[in-house]
C-alpha cells in the first residue's frame, strides 16, 4: 500500500507542476499580447480570445466533435467523483460487493477523465495552429498566439492530462486490489435491543473527551436527581448499547452456534485483513479455544493467503513458527450469498493433495456454515480487545495461483 501512496503522490505533484506551468504560460501570453495592445487589460485579452476561440469551434465539425468530447469526459468525471463521494460518506447502498462498486466507480472517473484530458489537448493544439502567426504579416490581432508559446501550451497541457490520468489509474489500482478503502468513514452498524443504529468511527479525541466527561457527568447527576431528563435518557440508552454489545461479544467468543443465530450487520468496505479477523475469531468459537488464542501466541506467526483465481473466495490461514515450520489452521470460502463455510485440514502439516496441490486434504466443520454479517455483528470492534488485537495478528501473504 505504501508504494501506491508514494505513486499517487507523484502522479498528483506532477499534475500540480503542469497546472501551474499552464497558468505561468498564459501570463507569458498575456504579457505578449499587452506588447502590440497596450489600451486593454489583461481580462480583456482573455475573454477576446476565449469569444474568438469559441467562435472557431461552432464553425469547425471536427473542433465540435472534440468540444463534444471534452464535455462528456468532464460531466462524466464529476458524476464519478460524486458517486465516490456518496460512497464515501456512506449515502449510497449496493446490494453487491461494496468493493467492486467502488473501484468500478474510480473506472468511471479514469475514463471520463481520459476522455476529457485527451480531447482538450487535441482540441487546444488545433486552435494553437489555427491561431500561429503568420510570416508574412507583421501585424499580431488578439487571436495570435506565437509558434512557441503554443508548442509549449501543447506539452504542458500533454503532462498535465498524462499526470492527472495515471494519478487516477494508481487510485483505480489501489481500489482494484482492496489497499484503498475508505475505513476512515466507516459506517458501524450497532445492534441493540433498541433496534440498529449507524455510529460512525471517525470520531475525533476531542469529541471522544467529550462523550466520555458528558458520560461522567451524567452518572454523577443521576444520584443527585440531575435536572436534565433529556440528557440522562440518551445517556441510559446509549449504556444500555453498549452493554448489549459487550453481552454479544462475549458469548460470541465462545459459542459458535449462537453466532449463526445473530441479526446480519452490514459493515462497509472491510479489507482483507479484517475478514480474515473475523473468521478467526469464529474459527477459535468453533473449536472452543481462548478467544486470545491465535494472538496471544508469542511463538508463532500467522500469514492468510487468498487463492486470487478462484471461485468461491478462498482462504487459507498458516501458522509458521520460529524455526520456520508452517503448518495449516483452516480454510475458508465465502459464497456469492456472503455465507462462510470453515473447513479444517485432517493433517495440518499433511502432503499437498487438494486445489492442485496448495493444501491438505480438508473437510467441512459440521454446521459452521453462517453469514458473514453475522459474524460482523458478533466480533467487529474497533476498540482494543480479542477481535482487535487478532485482527492484527493476521498478517498478508503472498496471493496464490489455482
Amino acid at each position: 500500500m505504501s508504494e501506491l501512496i508514494i505513486i499517487a503522490v507523484f502522479f498528483g505533484l506532477n499534475a500540480s507542476y503542469f497546472r501551474i506551468r499552464l497558468h505561468f504560460d498564459q501570463h507569458n501570453l498575456i504579457e505578449f499580447q499587452q506588447q502590440y495592445h497596450r489600451t486593454m487589460t489583461p481580462l480583456q485579452i482573455r475573454k477576446s480570445r476565449q469569444f474568438f476561440f469559441k467562435s472557431e469551434v461552432k464553425k469547425s465539425p471536427h473542433l465540435r466533435r472534440l468540444q463534444l468530447g471534452l464535455q462528456i469526459g468532464y460531466w462524466g468525471a464529476i458524476i464519478g467523483l460524486v458517486l465516490v463521494a456518496a460512497q464515501l460518506l456512506g449515502v449510497t447502498t449496493t446490494s453487491g460487493d461494496d468493493q467492486i462498486w467502488f473501484t468500478l466507480t474510480w473506472v468511471i472517473v479514469l475514463i471520463a477523465a481520459s476522455l476529457a484530458g485527451g480531447t482538450n489537448w487535441l482540441r487546444n493544439r488545433a486552435l494553437y495552429a489555427l491561431t500561429a502567426p503568420d510570416p508574412e504579416v507583421t501585424h499580431v490581432d488578439l487571436t495570435t498566439t506565437p509558434t512557441h508559446l503554443g508548442r509549449t501550451f501543447g506539452r504542458h497541457h500533454a503532462g498535465y492530462a498524462i499526470s492527472l490520468v495515471l494519478l487516477l489509474l494508481t487510485i483505480t489500482v489501489g481500489s482494484a486490489t482492496s489497499t484503498l478503502s475508505p475505513t476512515v468513514f466507516n459506517r458501524q452498524m450497532i445492534v441493540s435491543p433498541f433496534g440498529v443504529g449507524i455510529g460512525f468511527s471517525w470520531r475525533t479525541t476531542q469529541s471522544s473527551t467529550t462523550s466520555s466527561q458528558a458520560t461522567s457527568a451524567t452518572t454523577a447527576g443521576n444520584g443527585n436527581r440531575a435536572s436534565d431528563t433529556s440528557g440522562t435518557s440518551a445517556t441510559t440508552s446509549s449504556q444500555r448499547s453498549e452493554s448489549s454489545k459487550a453481552e454479544i461479544h462475549t458469548r460470541a467468543f465462545s459459542d459458535a452456534a449462537f453466532v449463526r443465530t445473530l441479526p446480519v450487520t452490514k459493515q462497509r468496505y472491510l479489507t482483507e485483513q479484517d475478514q480474515v479477523g473475523l473468521i478467526s475469531m469464529y474459527y477459535l468459537a468453533v473449536t472452543h479455544s481462548d478467544p486470545d488464542g491465535l494472538e496471544n501466541d508469542p511463538g508463532a506467526k500467522f500469514f492468510y493467503h487468498r487463492i486470487s483465481n478462484y471461485a468461491p473466495t478462498t482462504y487459507i490461514l498458516q501458522r509458521q513458527a520460529i524455526n520456520g515450520h508452517k503448518t495449516f489452521e483452516y480454510l475458508a470460502q465465502i459464497d456469492d450469498d456472503n455465507q462462510v463455510s470453515l473447513y479444517h485440514f485432517k493433517q495440518s502439516d499433511g502432503a499437498l493433495t487438494e486445489l492442485h496441490s496448495l493444501v491438505p486434504k480438508y473437510t467441512e466443520y459440521p454446521n459452521s456454515m453462517v453469514k458473514f454479517g453475522q459474524m460482523v455483528t458478533a466480533y467487529y470492534s474497533e476498540q482494543d480487545g480479542p477481535y482487535h488485537r487478532t485482527m492484527w495478528a493476521m498478517q498478508p501473504g503472498q496471493a496464490w495461483q489455482y
